[in-house]
């Protein structure tokens, strides 16, 4: 894949996801209930934004869902190690 994801793409979408992580992740957080509220925004069951990009994946026509969730575990991954 050459230059930017179209806007609104899975791709621009799991960009944005982790852009959005790195920022908040570089901030720091100074207690538990910011750690907290950072891990359930991000990794949270029902309302975290890593979280529904699985849920997106039924949205996605079949050809590209095998890349779209191999690239949506590896942000996964990587939220969950920065965390």
């Amino acid at each position: 894949m050459t230059g930017a994801a179209p806007p609104g793409s899975a791709e621009d979408t799991i960009s944005s996801v982790l852009s959005s992580f790195h920022e908040e992740a570089a901030r720091g957080v100074s207690s538990r209930s910011e750690f907290e509220a950072l891990k359930g925004r991000y990794l949270g069951r029902e309302k975290g934004l890593v979280t529904a990009l699985f849920a997106r994946m039924r949205d996605i026509p079949a050809a590209e869902r095998a890349s779209y969730g191999a690239r949506a575990n590896a942000a996964k991954r990587e939220v969950e190690e920065g965390i």
